[in-house]
């Protein structure tokens, strides 16, 4: 069982704070208003990428083709998909699929479905921080 939960504990840390989060939403606003969100991004980073072995991280830089194209789709694909859908869709629905469309993927979105996956987590975290970092011009671009 202890194998179990060291396998799947950001999986289960991730429930845990949405449950917290939902649950105790009121009360803990402030605290999450005063929290520096840069310091927090900085540090889901690097526990993300402390279970990672260097050379899983240098292999994906010497090869970053798999990091490329995820990051083609996630910046050049998706959005043209969604824009094509939101012909069928009405009004604000439309606009959100495509806002929602132009936003870069998340780290614990890349992160858990990787796992999940059994993928390269070395891949979904160069991604992630590819499309965050690019996000700013981007973003507005897609809009």
């Amino acid at each position: 069982m202890f194998s179990a939960l060291r396998r799947r504990w950001f999986s289960l840390l991730l429930i845990a704070t949405l449950v917290v989060g939902m649950g105790w939403a009121e009360p803990l606003g402030s605290l999450a208003e005063s929290l520096p969100r840069n310091w927090i991004i900085g540090s889901v980073l690097l526990a993300m990428a402390l279970p990672l072995k260097i050379d899983a991280m240098w292999a994906t830089l010497r090869r970053p083709a798999p990091a490329l194209l995820a990051v083609a789709i996630n910046l050049l694909v998706v959005p043209l998909l969604a824009w094509s859908a939101s012909h069928l869709l009405s009004g604000d629905l439309a606009l959100g699929l495509i806002l929602a469309a132009a936003v870069p993927c998340t780290l614990a979105s890349a992160a858990v479905w990787t796992r999940l996956a059994g993928g390269n987590d070395a891949v979904s975290l160069l991604v992630t921080m590819i499309t965050n970092l690019s996000c700013f011009l981007v973003t507005p671009a897609l809009i």
